[in-house]
């Protein structure tokens, strides 16, 4: 005798654990995550960089729906005589029998031999589909939490690409060249400060390197550049540990945003620009130092156009005009914010050097070649750098120092160990991140700087290649090039 269908229900919590789908995992797991969710809304972690991002709750939220109601579409169920049949959605299977809910919302449980064959090999499909639909979920669910709790985003992010570079043209006006430098140090390029001098000064440049890379501790070198590109690597591969520190968490959004934005392009361009199969000695010796430093640009260009439009810190070109031209000698006059500054000008040999340079380009050259004559082989780096570059050069050789608190930082399992270790660094940056909000209001009355000259005469190398004074930055550079007089 066959038996007609059954309104036998089953206890409410053995419903619940057939609805969600995986049962008390599933609520475990999302319990879990909604409490990680509050945890670190109460650490106010910007939305930028929080571990659990907005997509991740929307993900959750989405998942937990799916798994309390994953078919909703009602189905044909069929007796074994086929004398009757029923639309209702399953369930799920309850040992021998079928749980479905009818259209009223009812929920009733059939035995899979109450059934006709086509409806008990449905059954079973249905089920299949479920326990793999669980599966599936349960680890999109679990990549989540591991992707929202891991210390950077995978992948890991990168700028969108640097303008073209525009070689330079030569024999353009002063104001044309100056423009050209502006435009294409805006756009990344820090090439393009060295390709804008007099060929012959490119090739005393270049034999100058050539000595000093003939004169240095090779493995000094690998060290320092080594320990530099560490620090970059760590800014970025633990970025999100790194700006959850407390300390910089407690800034205002816009220095917060500012200080980000700051550190992960600087990181990069760390990471990505002392490649170590790039930096070796030997290399150095065997190619021209304008294509190393073409190679070196442009794997760095993302990064330094990105720094360039900062929030809150953008950096515009500064209006450059021609007050008078006469003898190969050039007057300028720039104009920055509120501030207006007058260069002179020379043409060497189709291309404008700042006159102070020139005029000092071969005593300085000279100087430098006897600093380096003085140096015995195997010399330290921040003695070479001194030598080439001048005091500044010196201050490079603080990566080789770096090492002793690197390794806390690389040896961090978790945030709190890796704040920790970020201390020291972080309690040393304290005077600059106090400084920094009134910073960024005069850097936002008018470009870089806000009246573009406040301490423009001591900036050392890196941050005069970030000005938008190109023309004042080059006079920089080369006399820190050419030793620093």
């Amino acid at each position: 005798m066959n038996r007609p269908f059954r309104d036998t229900l089953l206890p409410l919590g053995q419903y619940n654990e057939i609805e969600s789908g995986v049962g008390l995992p599933a609520q475990l797991l999302l319990s879990n995550c909604y409490s990680t969710i509050y945890r670190r809304e109460e650490n106010r972690l910007p939305m930028c960089c929080h571990p659990i991002s907005l997509c991740f709750r929307l993900a959750c939220v989405t998942i937990s729906l799916m798994l309390t109601s994953q078919i909703a579409v009602a189905e044909s169920w069929t007796d074994l005589n086929a004398t009757r049949t029923i639309e209702a959605r399953m369930v799920g299977l309850w040992g021998e029998s079928v749980v479905l809910q009818m259209q009223d919302g009812r929920k009733v449980t059939v035995r899979l031999d109450d059934l006709n064959a086509e409806s008990r090999i449905k059954a079973r499909k249905l089920s299949s589909e479920k326990v793999a639909n669980r599966k599936r979920m349960a680890e999109e669910l679990r990549g989540q939490a591991a992707e929202a709790a891991a210390p950077a985003p995978t992948p890991l992010p990168t700028p969108p690409p640097a303008p073209a570079y525009v070689p330079p043209t030569p024999g353009a006006s002063c104001v044309e060249q100056l423009q050209w430098l502006a435009a294409q140090t805006l756009a990344g390029h820090e090439r393009a400060s060295f390709d804008c001098l007099p060929m012959v000064y490119r090739g005393d440049l270049d034999k100058l390197f050539k000595q000093a890379a003939g004169k240095i501790d090779p493995v000094a070198l690998q060290s320092l550049a080594g320990n530099a590109q560490k620090l970059g690597d760590l800014i970025v591969t633990r970025q999100r540990w790194l700006v959850s520190q407390p300390r910089l968490q407690a800034l205002q959004p816009s220095a917060q945003e500012f200080i980000e934005t700051m550190l992960l392009n600087a990181g990069g361009a760390l990471r990505v620009g002392l490649d170590p199969q790039a930096i070796d000695a030997a290399k150095f010796q065997s190619i021209p130092l304008q294509q190393l430093v073409a190679e070196r640009s442009d794997a760095i260009a993302p990064y330094r156009h990105a720094m360039s439009d900062i929030p809150g810190a953008s950096v515009s070109r500064p209006a450059i005009e021609l007050v008078s031209e006469k003898d190969g000698v050039a007057k300028i006059k720039v104009i920055a914010g509120e501030r207006t500054s007058n260069f002179d000008y020379v043409e060497v040999d189709g291309f404008w050097v700042a006159k102070s340079t020139a005029d000092a380009w071969s005593a300085n050259i000279e100087e430098a070649n006897k600093k380096l004559a003085e140096i015995s082989d195997g010399a330290d780096v921040s003695s070479i750098l001194s030598s080439v570059i001048g005091p500044k050069g010196a201050e490079l050789g603080m990566f080789a120092n770096l090492q002793p608190l690197l390794d806390p930082m690389s040896a961090a399992q978790n945030e709190k160990d890796f704040h920790a270790a970020l201390e020291p660094i972080i309690a040393m940056a304290g005077p600059l991140l106090a400084q920094l909000p009134g910073l960024m209001r005069r850097q936002q009355g008018g470009g870089y700087g806000g009246d573009y000259g406040d301490g423009y005469d001591d900036m050392d190398m890196d941050m005069g290649m970030e000005e938008e004074m190109m023309q004042e930055q080059m006079m920089m550079e080369q006399e820190m090039r050419n030793g620093g007089n």
